[in-house]
């Protein structure tokens, strides 16, 4: 088949494999087997890196949006940034990386990028909220959370935030 461009990226999220996919569906076989029907197809596997030395001055640009999107709820940011919980560890996030950089020590930015990442933002989507989005939302908040009560669960992550800036603060230069 015909398509845009020289390359299609193929790409499924950990959830797949376990979560929505359990062994008896015939995923681990799946993949098994796709490399050899690509390769029959003569369909080439490549590093992002090695797409961008083979192919970097031809590449197409993408209409990619300045905004980040998601499969989750409508597809903008308002899926993470969407409650006040939300915006409040998204504050902290940012203060935390920012802070870990002062420091100039690689472990604590590279600890600081692990706290930023969107799933911390993804776990209380369903805060304050109702619906098949926050029930989604809901589900992937580990279960023993659940005991803390929806505000306690808040202000446990929040506080994550707040003990990892606070033990920054004599590194911080």
């Amino acid at each position: 088949r015909e398509c845009w461009g020289d390359v299609v990226t193929l790409g499924w999220d950990f959830e797949t494999f376990g979560e929505h996919h359990r062994r008896d569906s015939g995923i681990f076989q799946f993949m098994r087997a796709l490399n050899t029907q690509l390769r029959r197809r003569k369909v080439r596997m490549l590093l992002p890196s090695e797409v961008i030395a083979e192919l970097g001055d031809s590449c197409h640009e993408a209409p990619v949006s300045e905004y980040g999107t998601t499969w989750a709820g409508e597809g903008g940011m308002e899926f993470f940034l969407g409650n006040q919980a939300q915006q409040g560890v998204f504050r902290l996030m940012h203060h935390a990386y920012s802070k870990a950089r002062l420091t100039g020590d690689p472990a604590l930015i590279d600890l600081a990028k692990w706290l930023l990442q969107s799933d911390n933002l993804h776990l209380i989507q369903w805060f304050g909220r109702s619906g098949s989005e926050a029930e989604v939302s809901a589900y992937f908040t580990p279960s023993e959370w659940w005991e803390l009560g929806d505000l306690g669960i808040i202000r446990e992550q929040q506080q994550v935030y707040l003990n990892f800036i606070r033990a920054l603060d004599d590194l911080a230069k």
